[in-house]
Parts: structure tokens; sequence; C-alpha cells
């Protein structure tokens, strides 16, 4: 879980340089893979894998976000409630 959090708790600069460099490997990967000593089954497995990849990703920054805005949520709960219960606000 830890790892979760250190890897979500990026701003969206470094999630859109963990996406580009990705597509950039997939895109390698592809290319390297379509060549006449790759067999036709070895690269439809690798290109499964990048899919996997490429969805888990996804996945990954789904619950950063998902993350950020629970913890805002709860900083900007923590903050206002004693504010407002005692009229300050």
């Amino acid at each position: 879980m830890v790892e979760v959090v250190r890897v979500t708790l990026v701003g969206t600069n470094t999630e859109s340089r963990l996406v580009a460099a990705l597509e950039s490997v997939i895109e390698t990967t592809q290319d390297f893979t379509d060549s006449a000593y790759t067999t036709h089954e070895h690269r439809q497995h690798i290109l499964m894998i990048c899919e996997q990849l490429r969805h888990q990703l996804s996945v990954v920054l789904r619950i950063g976000t998902s993350l950020v805005r629970t913890l805002l949520f709860c900083f900007i709960s923590r903050t206002l409630t004693p504010l407002l219960s005692n009229g300050s606000i």
C-alpha cells in the first residue's frame, strides 16, 4: 500500500511523463517485435503484456486521483467543521 501511495501521489506532470514513457516503450517494443526473428505467438504475447501494462498504469493513476480527492476532502472537512460549528465562518 505504501508503494501505491508513493506512485499515486504524483502531480499531473509526472503522470503525463509516466504515460509518455510507457507509450514510448510500447512503441519501441512493437517495432522490435515486428521482425522475422519473432514468432507470431511471441509477438502476440508481448503485445498482450504491453496492453496489460497500459491498463495497470491507468488503474494506478486512477487510484492516485481518487486518493488525492479523498485526502483533500478529509483535510477540508477537518479544517472547516470546527470553524462551522463554532460560528467562525
